[in-house]
């Protein structure tokens, strides 16, 4: 071994301790209140209720079949529509004390904004039927 070769050391950068980060999984939106049999067999099990509910009045919505007993039930069904954004405003208070901790903070901000999306469209198809009973 020559001289050069045992002058040359080569140091590893130091790097920054990995912050390790956890899904959130929600808590009221699996609320057996809202368990309903088609919406069991239509969708995976591995689904919250709430998203259950939120996809399937959606898609009721934009293909506009109001007579669908699940858009009645999330629109005509005051108690049941309260239900429905009552569970999505306390899983988003849950999960605004979860986003304080570095490793909860990325998956609670995303769950945050779906739950803020599902509590909107609830209280819209709740709004829309309102107005339309008015004209």
């Amino acid at each position: 071994m020559s001289t050069t070769e045992a002058e040359i050391i080569i140091f590893p950068k130091p790097t920054k301790a990995p912050v390790t980060k956890r899904g959130v999984d929600l808590y009221h939106c699996w609320d057996k209140r809202l368990a309903n049999p088609k919406l069991k067999k239509t969708y995976k099990d591995s689904i919250s209720w709430i998203e259950r509910w939120y996809l399937e009045s959606r898609h009721l919505a934009n293909k506009e079949e109001w007579d669908h007993p699940i858009i009645k039930a999330v629109r005509e069904d005051r108690e049941f529509n309260r239900l429905l954004r009552w569970c999505c405003l306390e899983d988003i208070k849950l999960l605004q004390t979860l986003a304080e901790n570095p490793i909860y903070r990325e998956s609670s901000a995303s769950q945050r904004r779906r739950l803020i999306i599902w509590h909107n469209k609830f209280a819209a198809l709740i709004l829309n039927q309102e107005t339309d009973n008015r004209l």
